[in-house]
C-alpha cells in the first residue's frame, strides 16, 4: 500500500513520486504532444491528455508515481508551443538511485529552463519555466 499525504490545492499525492511544474511565462499556448512513461504511472490517472493546452500563465503539475516500492520512475512529456518548435521535459530516477531530469528546446524561439530540487526526499520536483527569448 501507497503511504498518501495530502498537500493544499494539489489533493492527495503519494509520498514518493516525481513531479514535474510547469510554468508557462511565454506568452503564447503550448499544446501537449507527447505524454509517455517509462516507469510508473500518472497520477491522478489516466494522467495528461494529449492535445491539452497549457495557456501563458498557467502553471500546471504533471506527478509519475511508482507501483510499488520497488519500482523506478521516469517518462517524457513534448509541448508544441504556437510559435513553432518543440519544448521536452525528461526524467528518470531509477529505484534505489538518484533522480534526474532534463528540459530541451528545438526549433523555437522560447527559452526552457529546469530545476530539480527535493532531490533527498521522496518528491523531486523538476520546476520547469518557460519564457520569451
Amino acid at each position: 500500500m501507497m503511504t498518501q499525504f495530502a498537500v493544499a490545492g494539489a489533493g492527495v499525492l503519494p509520498a514518493t513520486a516525481f513531479l514535474i511544474d510547469l510554468v508557462n511565462g511565454s506568452g503564447t499556448t503550448l499544446t501537449l504532444q507527447v505524454a509517455t512513461l517509462t516507469n510508473g504511472v500518472w497520477v491522478p490517472a489516466p494522467g495528461p491528455q494529449i492535445g491539452s493546452p497549457v495557456f501563458p500563465g498557467d502553471a500546471p503539475q504533471y506527478v509519475n508515481a511508482p507501483t510499488n516500492v520497488f519500482s523506478g520512475l521516469g517518462g517524457q512529456l513534448q509541448f508544441v508551443p504556437m510559435t513553432g518548435g518543440t519544448i521536452t521535459i525528461a526524467w528518470t530516477w531509477p529505484s534505489g538511485g538518484k533522480p534526474d531530469a532534463a528540459v530541451f528546446t528545438q526549433k523555437t524561439n522560447l527559452v526552457a529552463r529546469g530545476n530539480l530540487i527535493n532531490t533527498g526526499s521522496g518528491q523531486p520536483d523538476f520546476q520547469v519555466s518557460v519564457t520569451p527569448t
